[in-house]
């Protein structure tokens, strides 16, 4: 039980004696806390207030309470931490560390957990996607990273309740923009124009960009793990691809994204052509024994390979739309559905360094088959039904 008392001393500030909340909280301690204007009215309110939060086991006292800024700083230096023995990646503590400086801080960093609220945190949402400064994609990844710090928050009981759960919820509905599929046609023309040498592309760096389209549309690579890719993990002579390192632009040369990212994969003839013809004529030795570097021997980056070669390629052919690009992502998710209609679909997590079939089936497959070859698939099966004799 709480009670509302009235102060002995008069405040030095108001000169009137303030009233407050006496109560013992869920722990058994006992304490008080006075509001704001020091009214009756404004401590019978607190109490309500204070009565159901314990009641609930979710409140924290206001000696106790520390700001949203000052519960982020800890879990910024958990997050450092994390990264140093390599639980995450640099590159995602880079990416965690922007979304609580530029937009999280800036927002609610002087609210105190303890009192945040739905409202406190649809603003963050609302106040981005409304100034245009972020996607409504992205100012909900804002708030995935804010639910992480209000789970370290409760972890280490700087609050009870979990505000944001149900904001997060409520954007579910929040849709990613899917990345723009490829057809079997436009990839065709992509691996045939890449072979030919384009104006202002010096002969290497244009048999380079063909090697890792054809890396990507062929064996499904990621971009990390084409640039990551050493000489000693091209066999060959036994025909397989062994994908066991990853390029991070934060980490470098990494293992892949998780366990089921090491895999073999078989390389097929025409991609093995063209392996034969850069390791023959364009390969530079290094330190790292990296497939595919620069001239000088150093690693490749995504946005040198976008701007010089990706975007051009895609204008040449009339593929191009600003704003609206192919992604060449795009030529991994072709590399899955194509393999999807040759290979059991089981088998295509594990062939793609997936962990999950749900994420294949998601991300990749969407529909295989056009109207009119299902409409003959079905036509074949009900054939077959009724062709056979009765029992």
């Amino acid at each position: 039980m709480a009670t509302v008392r009235q102060r002995k001393e008069p405040s030095k500030k108001t000169g009137k004696k303030a009233w407050y909340v006496d109560y013992v909280d869920q722990g058994g301690v006992r304490r008080q806390e006075t509001p704001k204007s020091g009214l009756k009215r404004d401590a019978e309110a607190l109490r309500i207030k204070i009565e159901a939060e314990v009641a609930r086991g979710e409140h924290v006292p206001e000696a106790c309470a520390l700001t949203v800024k000052e519960v982020a700083d800890l879990f910024m230096q958990d997050q450092q931490q994390r990264a140093d023995d390599g639980r995450i990646g640099r590159g995602r503590l880079v990416n965690v560390d922007i979304h609580v400086r530029k937009t999280i801080v800036p927002v609610i960093g002087a609210i105190a957990v303890s009192k945040l609220r739905a409202t406190d945190i649809e603003r963050i949402y609302a106040e981005a996607v409304q100034a245009k400064t972020l996607s409504p994609r992205t100012a909900r990844q804002r708030i995935g990273t804010l639910k992480m710090i209000q789970d370290f928050a409760v972890r280490r009981g700087y609050m009870k309740a979990k505000p944001v759960d149900q904001v997060l919820e409520d954007l579910r509905g929040v849709g990613v923009k899917p990345i723009r599929r490829l057809s079997r046609a436009n990839v065709l023309r992509i691996l045939e124009a890449s072979k030919k040498r384009r104006r202002r592309c010096w002969p290497r760096s244009c048999a380079q960009a063909s090697l890792m389209i054809h890396l990507a549309a062929l064996a499904g690579l990621r971009f990390g793990e084409i640039t990551g890719l050493k000489v000693e993990n091209v066999d060959l002579e036994a025909g397989v691809l062994r994908i066991v390192n990853s390029m991070s632009r934060y980490d470098g040369h990494k293992g892949p994204k998780s366990e089921v990212g090491y895999r073999t994969f078989p390389i097929s003839s025409p991609l093995a052509a063209v392996l034969r013809a850069w390791l023959a004529e364009w390969h530079v030795p290094n330190e790292a024994g990296l497939l595919i570097t620069t001239k000088d021997g150093t690693p490749t980056k995504l946005q040198s390979f976008h701007e010089d070669h990706w975007k051009p390629l895609l204008h040449d052919l009339g593929l191009g739309n600003p704003g609206d690009e192919y992604h060449f992502h795009a030529l991994r998710g072709f590399a899955v559905s194509m393999a999807s209609r040759h290979v059991p679909i089981t088998d295509l997590p594990r062939m793609f360094g997936h962990k999950h079939l749900d994420v294949t089936l998601q991300h990749y497959l969407h529909e295989l088959m056009s109207d009119t070859d299902k409409a003959d698939a079905v036509e074949r099966m009900a054939l077959e039904i009724v062709s056979q004799p009765a029992l």
